[in-house]
């Protein structure tokens, strides 16, 4: 019997490093984004600026364009023969958050709770998914033991997060009364 060792990379291989070439490429690009400039209402104050969005609605806005980009991989391309259509929504679909956000984030009261509930409601996508992944699906050569067990306890430190900036918040006001 011959024993042939596989030194080639695979196909999985060039994948993984591909994504690794791509994440370290976005993550050199947003560390040498340079701050926007202000927000409309600040350079013109006759301009009464509208309030950013309730907390709730930011979180449901990300759960639910996490939501559609994963429909839009998984479940598009076994609707549409052509490749291009679940490509082409997923770009609309970015395209479509990144125009709604920057509007969001030149909003008079736009601030670290805000961006907090919109992460938060994108991680939530991945919380309410780790169950499935873990006890339904069992992806093969994964090892998801533990993978909910890990996500409540991420899910517990958002909600202490968001508690804290809330506690936070509310504690600035008397703060500057005791200055």
């Amino acid at each position: 019997m011959v024993c042939q060792s596989n030194l080639t990379p695979t196909r999985g291989h060039n994948h993984l490093l591909n994504e690794l070439v791509l994440a370290i490429g976005f993550l050199v690009w947003g560390l040498r984004l340079r701050p926007r400039s202000r927000p409309m209402h600040e350079q013109f104050p006759t301009n009464k600026p509208r309030p950013a969005p309730c907390l709730w609605w930011l979180r449901l806005a990300g759960f639910a364009g996490i939501l559609l980009i994963f429909a839009s991989a998984w479940v598009l391309p076994r609707l549409v023969p052509f490749p291009i259509v679940p490509i082409l929504s997923m770009l609309a679909i970015l395209g479509l958050g990144t125009w709604l956000l920057s509007r969001w984030t030149k909003r008079a009261n736009w601030g670290t709770r805000h961006r907090l509930a919109f992460i938060s409601g994108v991680l939530a996508f991945f919380i309410a998914l780790s169950p499935l992944v873990e006890f339904a699906v069992h992806p093969i050569g994964r090892i998801t033991t533990g993978m909910t067990l890990f996500d409540l306890a991420f899910l517990a430190g958002l909600v202490f997060l968001a508690w804290h900036l809330r506690r936070r918040n509310s504690l600035i006001p008397v703060l500057d009364k005791i200055r």
